[in-house]
C-alpha cells in the first residue's frame, strides 16, 4: 500500500507480473514495462518515496521502479541469487535494503539496489523465506528460514547468531515484529504461530484456536498492536484468515466472504484506517475488508452496516444514496472517518436461494465461505461471483437433478451471481430391493414380483422390514449402494420373522435379525 495515498496498491503475481490500483482495489492495471520476470515473489515500497518499488521474483532478481510502476529496471548488480524470497528496507535509511534469497542467504545494499552484497557471516542456513527489521534500531535485522529457524544480527548483517531456542518448528515462513513493543516477534512456521518477548531469546508456541498450521503471513495492526492476521496455507485443507486480538493468546477464523480453504500468501493493512486489511491468495486473488461501518448516514432504507459502530460518521450529513434497484447494499465511504470529503457508495449483493425436492434426501454444500467457515447457502453474495454448489446424496438416496437457475443433472452446479438466483437440488429414495433392472420400494414387493428359478434379489445397503412365508426359490444378494453398484463391505439386515415353506434362500452378505 502507497503510505501517502493509500488507495494505491500494488500486487504481485506469479506469471502476471505487479498489478496496480488506484482505487483500494476496485479496478486493477498491469504495470510491467521493462519487467523481465513475471514470477513476483515480493514487494516494497520505499517509506520516504512512495513513487519507489522493489520487486523481488522468482530466477530474474531484483526490480525498481522510481515512477510507481510505469518503467522497471533490473538491479542485480551483485546479486548472484536472483530467486529473492523477501525484501526489507530500513525505514530511516531506505537507501538500505535486504533481500533474502533462495540458496543465496541474504544480500544487502546500502545505495538503493546500485549494487549488492552477501552479508551470511554466520547464518547456516541460505533458504531466507522472510526478513524484518526493528524500526528503532535498524541495525537489529532477524531472518527466518527455511529448516534453520530464526537468525539475528545486531549490526546491519554483518554477522548472525541463531535464536531458536523454544522454537519447535524450524521452517519460517513469515515474520512480524510489534512496532510499539519491538522485542515481540511473531513468526509463522509449519508448525504455528511462535512469539517471543525478548527478542528472540525464547520462542513460545501461541496456537490456540487455530486450525490451519502452515502459516505463509502475517501482519500486525500498527495502531492496535494486539491484533494479529495469519493466513494458512490450503494444504492440510485448513487454509484461510485468522485474527487475533489479544496478541496471539486465541485465535479465530475470519474467512467470512472466501472460498472454503484459501490459501493465503500475504496481508497488507491500510494505516488510514487500518482496519482495511489486503489479503492475497494463491489463485483466488485479493480479498479486502473494512470493519468500519457507514452508521446509516448515506439515507438509504437498504443501507447495511458491518460490525461495530464508529467513533464517527463515515458519510456527511445529508449525502444521499444514489443507487436503485432492491438491495441490501453493502456502503463504503471514500475516506476515512468522514469529513466534509467524504462520499458514499454502493455494491449490491443477491440472494442465492436452496431448496429441496424427491423422495429422497441429501445436503447441498458450497465453496463459499461464512461465519466460523460454514459453508453459505441461501445467503447474499457479492454482485457477479460464481458459487460453487455440490449436491451429496445421503446413504439410501441418489442425486437427480438441478432445476431453477441451474438445470445441471450432475452434481455439481456453478451459480453466476448477476441476478437473484433460486435453485432446487433434487434426491431420488433409492429402491430398497432390484430384479433385473426393476426396482421395488420394499422386500416384500420384490418379492411378490420374484419368478424364475431361482429368482435373484439385490438388496440396498439397509435395515429392511421382513415378515413373509418363502415358498419360492429365491438368491439374496446385500450390501449394495444406492445406484445398485456392490459395494466393498456392506450388509443388508433382514429384521423381522421369515418362514421357508416350498421355497429355498441363498443368502450373500444377508444379516437376519
Amino acid at each position: 500500500i502507497d503510505p501517502s495515498t493509500t488507495q494505491t496498491v500494488y500486487a504481485g503475481t506469479y506469471g502476471g507480473g505487479v498489478y496496480k490500483s488506484a482505487n483500494s482495489g476496485a479496478s486493477w492495471n498491469t504495470v510491467n514495462a521493462g519487467l523481465t520476470s513475471a514470477y513476483i515473489q515480493f514487494l516494497a515500497i520505499d517509506p520516504s518515496t512512495a513513487q519507489t518499488v522493489y520487486a523481488g521474483t522468482n530466477g530474474g532478481g531484483a526490480f525498481k521502479t522510481t515512477n510507481g510502476g510505469t518503467n522497471w529496471s533490473a538491479i542485480n548488480n551483485g546479486l548472484t541469487s536472483t530467486i529473492i524470497q523477501t525484501l526489507a528496507i530500513a525505514p530511516s535509511s531506505p537507501q538500505t535494503i535486504y533481500a533474502g534469497t533462495n540458496g543465496g542467504g541474504v544480500f544487502k545494499t546500502t545505495n538503493g539496489g546500485a549494487s549488492w552484497s552477501s552479508v551470511n557471516a554466520g547464518l547456516a542456513s541460505i533458504i531466507v523465506q522472510t526478513l524484518a527489521i526493528v524500526p528503532s534500531t535498524p541495525q537489529t535485522v532477524y531472518a527466518g528460514t527455511f529448516g534453520g529457524g530464526v537468525f539475528k544480527s545486531t549490526n546491519g548483517g554483518t554477522s548472525w547468531s541463531t535464536v531458536n531456542t523454544g522454537l519447535m518448528d524450524t521452517y519460517i515462513y513469515s515474520m512480524a515484529i510489534d512496532p510499539s513493543t519491538p522485542q515481540t516477534i511473531y513468526v509463522g512456521t509449519n508448525g504455528g504461530v511462535f512469539k517471543t518477548v525478548d527478542g528472540g531469546t525464547q520462542w513460545s508456541t501461541v496456537n490456540n484456536g487455530m486450525t490451519g498450521t502452515i502459516v505463509q503471513s502475517l501482519a500486525i495492526d500498527p495502531s492496535t498492536t494486539q491484533t494479529i492476521y495469519a493466513g494458512t496455507s490450503s494444504f492440510t485443507n485448513s487454509g484461510g484468515l485468522f485474527k487475533s486480538t489479544n496478541g496471539g493468546i486465541s485465535w479465530s477464523a475470519v474467512n467470512n466472504g472466501m472460498r472454503i480453504n484459501t490459501d493465503i500468501n500475504s496481508f497488507a493493512i491500510d494505516p488510514s484506517p487500518p482496519q482495511t486489511v489486503y489479503a492475497g491468495t494463491a489463485g483466488s486473488g485479493v480479498f479486502t475488508t473494512s470493519a468500519t461501518p457507514v452508521n446509516g448516514i448515506c439515507g438509504s432504507s437498504n443501507e447495511q452496516a458491518f460490525t461495530s459502530a464508529p467513533t464517527s460518521n463515515l458519510c456527511l450529513s445529508g449525502v444521499t444514496s444514489n443507487v436503485t434497484g432492491s438491495g441490501p447494499w453493502s456502503w463504503t465511504c471514500s475516506t476515512s472517518n468522514g469529513g466534509a470529503s467524504a462520499s458514499c457508495s454502493a455494491t449490491l449483493g443477491l440472494p442465492l436461494t436452496l431448496a429441496f425436492a424427491g423422495t429422497g434426501g441429501g445436503a447441498v454444500s458450497s465453496d463459499m465461505s461464512c461465519t466460523s467457515g460454514s459453508p453459505c447457502l441461501s445467503q447474499i453474495f457479492t454482485t457477479g461471483i460464481t458459487v460453487n454448489l455440490l449436491a451429496t446424496p445421503d446413504a439410501v438416496s441418489t442425486f437427480s437433478r438441478w432445476t431453477g437457475d441451474c438445470t445441471n443433472t450432475t452434481r455439481s452446479c456453478p451459480v453466476t451471481m448477476n441476478s437473484a438466483k433460486s435453485v432446487t437440488a433434487t434426491f431420488i429414495a433409492a429402491p430398497k430391493a432390484m430384479i433385473n433392472s426393476t426396482g421395488y420400494t420394499s422386500f416384500a414387493d420384490a418379492y411378490t414380483a420374484a419368478s424364475g428359478s431361482p429368482t435373484i434379489i439385490k438388496l440396498l445397503e439397509d435395515v429392511l422390514p421382513i415378515s413373509s412365508a418363502i415358498s419360492k426359490p429365491l438368491v439374496l444378494s446385500g450390501g449394495y449402494l444406492p445406484d445398485f453398484s456392490r459395494s466393498s463391505s456392506g450388509f443388508t439386515v433382514l429384521q423381522g420373522t421369515f418362514t421357508i415353506g416350498s421355497g429355498s434362500v441363498v443368502m450373500d452378505r444377508v444379516i437376519v435379525k
